[in-house]
């Protein structure tokens, strides 16, 4: 089991617990609603840091989640206009 170092829990860096809401690309928030979930792991898989998600709706996951595979940990960083985390009920950072 990995621990969070205190650098890591105060920042971005997706961790255990923390909410998820994905609004994938071509997302129309007038249409539909966000995607919901929880990070229940965190893995690496060919070296690059995963988190799996267990999502409120498990009938509706977003179109490019794969149970298998998670989320890499740098497209979540890097894609803040797609990902938000939310942490002790704050938001770790705000979406662009």
């Amino acid at each position: 089991m990995m621990f969070p170092s205190l650098a890591e829990y105060n920042s971005w860096y997706p961790q255990l617990g923390d909410m998820i809401v994905v609004r994938p690309r071509g997302f129309d928030p007038e249409k539909e609603e966000p995607y919901v979930g929880l990070i229940y792991k965190r893995d690496k898989i060919n070296g690059s840091a995963i988190v799996l998600v267990m999502w409120s709706d498990p009938d509706r996951t977003p179109p490019y989640y794969k149970d298998t595979f998670g989320y890499l940990v740098t497209n979540i960083h890097n894609l803040p206009h797609e990902f938000q985390l939310f942490r002790n009920g704050e938001a770790v950072r705000e979406a662009r």
